[in-house]
């Protein structure tokens, strides 16, 4: 059997990392076994992305019973333009429970807050499978931290150290 040759296929123009050093959602994804290597190996990444969509629990009347909550995340993406599901790349872990006997200990600190629309550098680790039970064959992050003005900030009560 004799096949055609292989088309040529346009150079990628996806930029895999920016300016910061920081990834993109893409160029996780373009080395997806390397990173996802690295990921189980607990090294962190950071990447700059756009949140497409935060998970809020359904809300069910009295007389319905709703499926139980998941744990929060949200939807990023490189490019809100490019909203696509095959595009996205879930965070989770931005919040953390923190048990009743350590509340006051975390009062007044304030809550990590992720806007839809908004664009921000995340850290934390690439992986297919989260401790908390998420799974995405194209990787999902497992958030540590975000960037603000002031610095990275973890959510309250989070049980790790950035190592920085």
């Amino acid at each position: 059997m004799e096949l055609p040759p292989s088309p040529a296929l346009p150079d990628s123009t996806v930029t895999r990392r920016l300016a910061d050093g920081s990834w993109t959602v893409a160029g996780l994804r373009a080395e997806l076994d390397a990173r996802v290597k690295e990921g189980d190996a607990g090294i962190q990444v950071d990447v700059t992305a756009t949140v497409a969509r935060v998970y809020t629990p359904p809300v069910c009347p009295p007389e319905i019973l709703c499926p139980p909550a998941e744990l929060p995340h949200v939807w990023v993406l490189d490019d809100l333009r490019d909203d696509d599901m095959l595009q996205r790349m879930m965070v989770v872990g931005y919040r953390v429970d923190i048990p009743e006997r350590e509340a006051e200990r975390w009062e007044g600190v304030p809550e990590i807050v992720l806007e839809q629309g908004k664009t921000y550098t995340f850290r934390g680790v690439f992986r297919q499978f989260s401790d908390t039970g998420f799974s995405e064959a194209l990787g999902l992050l497992e958030f540590r931290a975000v960037r603000s003005a002031g610095g990275w900030v973890m959510p309250r009560g989070a049980p790790w150290d950035l190592g920085e």
